[in-house]
């Protein structure tokens, strides 16, 4: 396993030396670390120092925050109606028309900020806080069906419907967007983690930049509050109870925290969130490491918990090797309750599962887990991506991803593979197999040796992702197949109304798995160059 914190250290360079004649008066730094706008230009902490001492300042915020990093669906794309980020290569933006991929929107969002200068561009929109994980029309309909082979004497179902979200990709493409249903179904899984990671990771950047906009210097070993500044900015809606920026290297290594504590009460619902970040400067702006969690507070009229209070819990690990080596792991679930703290050491424990005598307030609502490595100049590289609907399901569905350069188009193709894995709490990421009858008539939750399978390419002309190749169809049976020899008939394109031939076999077309590797990895996935990517370390 790859250590990706060697060669993250202290950050020094470019720190110039401030004198302090007073408390809260400062004079101008003989130097000023160069590339982002001047935080740490004027006024000064005045809890840095005492009178009359001389010492050695920190960088200013912008350039102690992680630029480059965002969270994305690898096969989502957006408008390009944006400027290019200045820190990450621009090769898969030329040619692709008006679209590009939503990672690099996300960066370019978050960097605008970090360098905004003014008060005026120092809004974010919190309403993204509130954005919600769904299911593209074309996976895990409803779906109809009619003399079910597997009924036993003693179900009566022999004629009935399976529930939603059970039955994988269910047609080729989404009808509603015109995506591969693999791009389409894991982008509708990751908006909700994705935009709500946008919201805090602009929220900060929205903070770095009021200090900036406001002359309030970078602190040194001390704590800035900018609680005053974030309220006059009039974000809609939103109340700052808190805003802190804090420097220590009491360690010997640059450590930097931003917290917020604000209520976003949209109509006059609030809702309490909390973010927090702990960040570790490297030697470069591409290396860095450190950790985002944030808890969100709603209500839902749905799911488990038995209660309409909830709290979305989200942690973020992140470390940049380089420009072009980005290793990720995001966990999220929705706990019951009001301001239910779901993490542990800072990160979301998917073991803390609701249960109303011993954990009522533990997770009762999709729990979430992505683990990455790529380059964030190409989006090559790896995405496992598992999802668990409740804490008595016992397996994830699971998206195994690998991305790589194009030969038709500046966007990468993808080749993705769907399954189920095992429970969220002891998840590697990997595809254990596929289960055909989740919640037919008796059914087997045994998975078997094989997978769902997509070869996507971006279409320039249709801006979307197309099939290139594909292994998709079964039978919702415990055996993945029908013979034809009884009156079974299932709903096939969501029309509502069972339309196959009950005279017709429905083979097994789905991709074969054999012949699994020590590292649980099946032969079949690994031949398109994935590999299961791993945490980074927490810090």
């Amino acid at each position: 396993m790859k250590t990706k914190q060697q060669h993250v250290g202290t950050q020094k360079g470019g720190v110039g030396q401030w004198v302090r004649l007073t408390a809260g008066v400062v004079l101008l730094p003989m130097m000023v670390a160069c590339g982002t706008a001047g935080v740490g230009s004027t006024a000064g902490n005045s809890s840095s120092s005492t009178t009359g001492e001389t010492e050695t300042a920190s960088t200013d915020l912008s350039s102690n925050f992680p630029s480059g990093l965002a969270v994305a669906s690898p096969l989502s794309t957006e408008s390009d109606d944006s400027e290019s980020s200045a820190s990450l290569s621009k090769s898969i933006r030329k040619g692709s028309g008006s679209v590009s991929s939503r990672y690099l929107a996300f960066v370019d969002k978050i960097n605008a900020l970090l360098t905004g200068g003014t008060s005026g561009h120092c809004t974010f929109d919190p309403a993204l806080f509130l954005t919600q994980e769904r299911n593209a029309d074309c996976y895990g309909p409803t779906v109809q069906y009619q003399a079910h082979p597997d009924t036993v004497s003693t179900d009566a179902r022999y004629n009935g419907q399976l529930p939603s979200g059970d039955v994988g990709m269910w047609t080729s493409v989404n009808p509603t967007d015109g995506h591969a249903c693999a791009a389409a179904e894991l982008n509708a899984r990751m908006d909700g983690v994705a935009e709500r990671s946008l919201a805090a990771l602009m929220g900060l950047a929205s903070m770095i930049c009021t200090a900036d906009a406001s002359g309030i210097a970078a602190p040194h070993n001390s704590t800035v509050d900018l609680t005053v500044e974030m309220n006059a900015l009039g974000v809609t809606d939103t109340t700052f109870a808190s805003a802190t920026a804090t420097h220590s290297d009491a360690t010997g290594t640059d450590v930097w925290s931003y917290d917020l504590d604000l209520t976003y009460s949209p109509m006059g619902v609030a809702h309490h969130v909390v973010v927090a970040m702990k960040h570790i400067p490297g030697a470069t702006s591409a290396e860095y490491q450190g950790r985002l969690t944030f808890r969100v507070g709603d209500t839902t009229t749905a799911g488990n918990c038995p209660v309409g209070d909830v709290t979305d819990n989200e942690s973020l690990l992140y470390a940049s090797n380089s420009a072009t080596d980005m290793n990720l792991e995001l966990r999220s679930g929705q706990f019951c309750g009001t301001d239910s703290d779901g993490t542990v050491d800072g990160i979301v424990d998917a073991s803390l599962k609701y249960d109303a005598a011993s954990l009522p307030a533990g997770w009762g609502n999709n729990f979430n887990v992505l683990t990455t490595d790529f380059d964030p100049s190409t989006l090559a590289g790896n995405f496992a991506f598992s999802w668990q609907a409740g804490p008595r399901d016992a397996n994830t569905r699971v998206f195994n991803v690998r991305m790589d350069a194009s030969t038709s188009s500046v966007l990468p193709d993808g080749k993705a593979f769907f399954g189920y894995g095992a429970d969220v709490d002891g998840t590697d990421g990997g595809i254990d197999g596929f289960i055909c009858n989740w919640a037919g008539p008796n059914n087997s939750h045994t998975t078997q040796d094989f997978a769902q399978y997509q070869s996507v390419q971006f279409d320039s002309a249709s801006k979307v992702y197309a099939v290139v190749d594909e292994h998709l169809t079964y039978a919702v049976t415990n055996a993945c197949t029908y013979d034809g020899t009884g009156s079974f008939t299932v709903d096939s394109d969501m029309d509502g109304v069972v339309d196959t031939d009950p005279a017709t076999p429905i083979a097994n077309g789905l991709q074969s798995l054999v012949d699994a590797d020590a590292n649980g990895l099946f032969d079949e996935v690994e031949a398109v160059g994935f590999t299961l990517p791993t945490a980074p370390a927490n810090i």
